[in-house]
């Protein structure tokens, strides 16, 4: 869909005066024709998703860490139309931690014979 900055205008205007509406104009972002951005809120998260021996002996493990980024991001691309008006291309992205299973090692430790994990 594209609009007019007439009827960009005329949306605003009418929104700023219904007072049910909350408008947020940030984050900003300022390109140039063409140019390619993205905005992203995201958080990182490191997890343990695995053990590898630090010997032949198996006797020591060292953890496999791994970050997985959980939020969303938006990227960008405007570009200006022939009749001075902004076409933009945007694609969302999400990104949900959807669980966090029992990791089963390779072998039982001393302390814990079943050889279970919580991560």
């Amino acid at each position: 869909m594209k609009i007019s900055e007439f009827q960009c205008r005329l949306l605003m205007n009418r929104a700023q005066r219904d007072p049910q509406t909350n408008i947020l104009l940030a984050p900003k972002v300022t390109l140039f024709n063409g140019q390619r951005a993205w905005i992203a809120d995201e958080a990182q998260r490191p997890f343990v998703t695995g053990v590898r021996p630090l010997s032949d002996d198996n006797e020591e493990l060292q953890p496999v860490i791994q970050v997985l980024r959980t939020g969303w991001w938006m990227h960008l691309h405007p570009e200006v139309t022939e009749d001075k008006g902004v076409d933009l291309r945007c694609l969302m992205t999400e990104s949900k931690l959807q669980s966090v299973d029992l990791a089963h090692l390779p072998f039982p430790a001393q302390d814990n014979p079943v050889g279970n994990v919580t991560v």
